[in-house]
C-alpha cells in the first residue's frame, strides 16, 4: 500500500484484490503506473479498443473478476456466464473445459474483434489464465476494503479502545 501510494479508496480494493495469487505478479507494475512512473498500456492498440474500457480505472492491470468476465465478453464475443464459468474452470484446473474456452476465446477474438489469431493466444496464455488461477471480485474487494478503512481508522484515532477491545476478543476466544 505504500509502494502504491494510496490516495483514494479504490486503491485500498486494489490492493486487497491484487494480493491474490493470480494478479499478485502484476502488483510492482501496477504500482508504478499508478504513480505515473510507466506509461499505462493495454497490450496491443487491436485489443485496446475493446479492453481500455474495463482497465482504465486500474491502470491497464487485470485486477478483478468481473474484468476478466467483460474482455472475454468484448474481444471474444462470451456470455457474462461464459466468462465466469471459465474463471472457475481455470481456477479449478478443469483441462476440458480450460482448452474449451481457449479455443473459444481465440475465435472469439479473430471474429469477432479482428485481433490475430496469434495475438489471441498470447493474451489468453498471459493474461487470461494467470489472473484467473486465483482473483477476486470486485464486492469482495470492496467489503474488505470498507472493513480494512474502519479497522485503521479506529486503531489510528481510538488507539486505547482499540487496543483494549483486541484484548477482550482475544480473552474470550480462550
Amino acid at each position: 500500500m505504500r509502494e502504491m501510494g494510496v490516495d483514494r479508496f479504490d486503491d485500498i480494493m486494489a490492493g486487497l484484490a491484487l494480493y491474490r495469487p493470480g494478479p499478485m505478479g502484476s502488483i510492482p507494475e501496477y504500482c508504478s503506473r499508478k504513480r505515473g512512473d510507466t506509461k499505462v498500456d493495454y497490450f496491443h492498440p487491436a485489443i485496446e479498443k475493446h479492453v481500455k474500457k474495463y482497465l482504465e480505472r486500474t491502470y491497464g492491470i487485470l485486477v478483478y473478476q468481473e474484468q476478466i468476465m467483460q474482455i472475454c465478453n468484448a474481444l471474444a464475443g462470451f456470455t457474462i456466464t461464459d466468462g465466469y464459468v471459465m474463471i472457475k474452470a481455470i481456477g479449478k484446473k478443469k483441462l476440458f473445459l480450460m482448452e474449451k474456452f481457449e479455443k473459444q476465446f481465440i475465435e472469439g477474438c479473430v471474429s469477432n474483434a479482428g485481433v490475430p489469431k496469434d495475438m489471441a493466444k498470447i493474451y489468453w496464455d498471459k493474461f487470461i489464465v494467470p489472473f484467473a488461477s486465483y482473483g477476486f471480485n470486485a464486492a469482495h474487494a470492496c467489503c474488505y476494503a470498507y472493513n480494512s478503512y474502519i479497522t485503521a481508522y479506529l486503531k489510528a484515532n481510538y488507539s486505547a479502545e482499540f487496543a483494549c477491545e483486541l484484548l477482550t476478543v482475544e480473552l474470550e476466544r480462550g
